[in-house]
């Protein structure tokens, strides 16, 4: 999608998820800090998608819910920001409705994708 793709001369992050299925997320990480990614349709209703950054140290960090339609925006605080590498991922786990009750992924592995700077 042509909205998904930086203006010239920005420097941002962006990861195509590959889904477990074959189908594709895409994911851009903007230079104002918010992350935009397009939905994840899910048959089921009582699991949501859950967006994780996993750095460098493999530990899996939540980003978020996704919407089951439309598109997701979501603030990335700084934090998260200095783990944002070419050596971090970006997955998909389907959790609880509420999300995961633990704080780390739950469910099962959706889909995942290499961040890339553009």
């Amino acid at each position: 999608r042509p909205e998904m793709i930086a203006p010239q001369g920005q420097a941002d992050w962006v990861a195509a998820i590959v889904h477990t299925d074959g189908g594709i997320t895409l994911a851009r990480v903007r230079d104002d800090g918010q992350l935009v990614t397009e939905a994840v349709p899910l048959k089921d209703t009582a699991t949501r998608a859950q967006l994780w950054l996993v750095p460098a140290d493999g530990t899996p960090r939540s980003l978020g819910l996704l919407a089951r339609d439309g598109r997701s925006v979501v603030a990335i605080s700084q934090a998260m920001d200095a783990l944002l590498s070419p050596n971090a991922q970006l997955l998909i786990t389907l959790e609880p409705a509420e999300g995961s009750p633990t704080g780390r992924p739950t469910g099962p592995e959706v889909g995942s994708g290499s961040l890339r700077r553009i």
